[in-house]
Formats: structure tokens, sequence, C-alpha cells
């Protein structure tokens, strides 16, 4: 698992999505090793290459092939499309880059082939909190939560968006709610307890 943080506080992206074999596997493989060595340029540049034998006539080879579903953590639903899990991965590849933008234009296909996937929701949230678009990250832990209404997760990310927008008076109840969800969270307890600390609440 994968944590972002802004300023002080604790966000947590979700992991790389599993591959199946297909036509594009050796450069999927490639990019999934630079990106696990932390050679985040090279894995972009392995993922654009898997992307376009993907897109060259390579779909239907792939779909015969194929005999999992792209099944994340958090999908309400698995839901089968291997091009989904290439723009996925290189979005998080991206992000370790700093590439907030690049990384929200793939989350948006993801999501376009699967409206339902959390975890790209959750992610994609955390890459518009970075560049200060706190509005349409809360609009997508919305709709996360709305899959996923009893996700800690979801609930301290939400909290550390809404922190960094100014309603600390909502993080405040989002980190509570991330920690009656779940109470050994400590990341929840510290941004609280930092939120606290900067309303001089130090009870």
């Amino acid at each position: 698992m994968k944590n972002i943080s802004l300023v002080i506080l604790f966000f947590t992206a979700l992991t790389l999505s599993g591959c199946q074999t297909f036509n594009a596997q050796d450069a999927y493989n490639n990019a999934l090793k630079k990106t696990q060595s932390g050679d985040n340029k090279e894995a972009v540049e392995a993922y654009d290459q898997a992307i376009k034998l993907h897109g060259d006539g390579n779909k239907q080879e792939v779909e015969k092939s194929a005999t999992s579903t792209v099944s994340t953590e958090k999908s309400s639903e698995p839901v089968y499309n291997k091009e989904a899990e290439l723009y996925y991965n290189r979005a998080i590849a991206k992000s370790n880059l700093g590439d907030d933008i690049g990384a929200i234009m793939d989350y948006d296909k993801v999501i376009e082939m699967n409206p339902k996937d959390v975890e790209a929701y959750n992610n994609r949230a955390i890459a518009k909190s970075n560049i200060g678009d706190y509005q349409s990250a809360l609009a997508d832990y919305e709709v996360a939560l709305s899959f996923f209404p009893n996700d800690s997760e979801l609930y301290n990310n939400r909290g550390n968006s809404k922190s960094l927008a100014g309603d600390i008076d909502g993080a405040l109840l989002d980190y509570s709610k991330a920690i009656e969800l779940s109470p050994r969270d400590s990341r929840a307890y510290f941004n609280r307890a930092v939120t606290k600390v900067g309303l001089k609440d130090y009870a």
C-alpha cells in the first residue's frame, strides 16, 4: 500500500492491481518491475508502450486469453478490463513522479471504463488534493463512500482534503469517524491530533 502525504497529513493511495497474461505482457511486466524498483519514469514509458500495443489490435486476443477480472481491493463489483489496469498502474507511476495532472487523466480513463472502481476515486481525489482542487476531490470521496460507506481510509483521506480546504470542523468529524470505524488507525489519530493542535485544543 502506497502512502502519499499532503503537508503533514497522511493519505493512503491503494496498490497496483494485478494483470494476467496478454499480448503486451512483456511491456507490462517491465513496467511493473520498474515501478516496484522505484524507476517510475521508465515505468511510465513502459506503460505507454503496453497501452499502445493494447490499442493496436491486441484487444481481441487479450479478451480471449484473459481468465480473470480487474478486481481491486475496493471495487464494488469486479469488471474485466485490461486497459483499465494499464491506465490505473500508469497513474500510480505518474503520481510517484509528482505528475498529479497526468495521474488524474489516467484515473479519468479508469473510471470511464469502470465507474465503480473505488480505488481509482480515492487515488484521483488524492491527486486532486495535491494540486489544490479540493472541491473536486471531495466529490470523488462522496462517490467512493457511496460504494463503501464504512471505509475508514476514505474518511481519513476526506478529512485531509477538508482540512486543506479550510473545513476544520468537517475534517475533525471525518477523522473521528475513521477512528470509530477503525480504532487502531494511527493515521486518523495523528491527523486529528495535528488538527487539534492547530486549533490550540490541547485537551
